[in-house]
């Protein structure tokens, strides 16, 4: 009698490994607090965008799309969707 393929049980089908992802920090809230803090504590940071671009500054305003910096000379308005990475400086 030729043996049968080897079936896989029901509980495991491929792909990544089973677990929960952990959510974007603007859905869980994280991202707000950090640049709430980060307002009321006139903490300066670094942005780094995606074209390479740097910004230092303090943030002034922020929304769900954009957050305001406030340079040594002027105010910039950066686009959330453009920012790779912030660092808090001092």
């Amino acid at each position: 009698m030729p043996k049968r393929p080897h079936q896989r049980s029901g509980k495991h089908r491929g792909g990544p490994p089973q677990g929960r992802k952990k959510p974007p920090p603007d859905e869980t809230g994280e991202e707000r607090r950090f640049l709430i803090e980060s307002l009321k504590a006139d903490r300066r940071l670094a942005v780094e965008l995606t074209d390479g671009s740097h910004a230092r500054g303090i943030v002034r305003r922020f929304n769900e799309q954009t957050i305001d910096l406030q340079t040594e000379d002027r105010e910039v308005h950066v686009r959330k969707s453009q920012i790779r990475y912030i660092e808090e400086l001092d």
